[in-house]
This record gives C-alpha cells, sequence and structure tokens, in this order.
C-alpha cells in the first residue's frame, strides 16, 4: 500500500511521461510553431530532458524510499516539485490572458486541455504537493 501523502508524487511522475513525450517528439506542439528553429526544437528537448530528471528522481525516492511512508526526503521532494509547477501555470496564465485579450494569439494546438486545462492540471498538482510538503513539515520530530 503508499502514503497518502505520496500520492501528489505518483500523479507528478505519470503526469510528467506525457508531458516528456510531448517537448521531446512534438516540440512544434508545444511552441504552437509548424516548423520552430532548431534551436528552439533543442531548448525544448533539453526542457524534456530536465522533466525526465525529475521523473527519475520521483522514480528512486519511489523504488528506494517506498511509497507505504512519508519522511523527510518525501517532503523535500514535495517541496521541490511543488516550485517546479509555478512556471507552468505562469506559462497558462499568459497564453489565456493573450488569448482573452484577443490579440493575435491563437493556437490550433490544444495539448492537454488547452492553457486553461494546463493551468488547472498544474494547480492541482501545485497544491497536493505543498499539501504533502506541510504534512511533512507538521509531522516531523
Amino acid at each position: 500500500m503508499f502514503h497518502l501523502a505520496n500520492v501528489p508524487i505518483i500523479m507528478h511522475f505519470v503526469l510528467e511521461l506525457m508531458a516528456i513525450s510531448s517537448f521531446f517528439r512534438q516540440p512544434g506542439l508545444q511552441l504552437h510553431d509548424p516548423n520552430p528553429s532548431r534551436e528552439a526544437v533543442l531548448v525544448c528537448h533539453s526542457y524534456a530532458g530536465t522533466l525526465l530528471t525529475l521523473n527519475v528522481i520521483c522514480g528512486m525516492y519511489m523504488l528506494l524510499e517506498g511509497v507505504g511512508r512519508f519522511g523527510p526526503i518525501g517532503t523535500a521532494l514535495a517541496w521541490s516539485l511543488s516550485t517546479y509547477h509555478i512556471f507552468p501555470m505562469f506559462r497558462a496564465w499568459d497564453r489565456l490572458q493573450r488569448r482573452a485579450a484577443g490579440g493575435n494569439y491563437t493556437s490550433e494546438y490544444d495539448i492537454g486541455g488547452g492553457p486553461k486545462g494546463n493551468f488547472r492540471g498544474h494547480l492541482l498538482l501545485f497544491v497536493s504537493l505543498v499539501s504533502a510538503g506541510i504534512f511533512g513539515l507538521l509531522r516531523a520530530d
């Protein structure tokens, strides 16, 4: 069985697999450009590598620490992962604002529910990871 405070870390691990795949295999979708520059593609690939690194850390945590307990390492991981999710929320919020302003921002690519779905998903992960982090701090001896 698993400790409830590990659920956000497990959710992060599973959901980020999709993001890793998208940033690596379909950078044009992420960039909203069917013909992105080579440099932009390499930046997306680099970002996919960063996300993969986070997932390796999550996987190692689950493998080495187990998901049946939640201690100081789980607390540190939850806080660290929560900070990551601030930045994709900012990106999604910016995209929502540009759409609302009616400027020239449009996209035929609405991965993961578009900016609204992305914002909600990252907000859910952020709140759940912060909650796990708070739980870990409150139960620290």
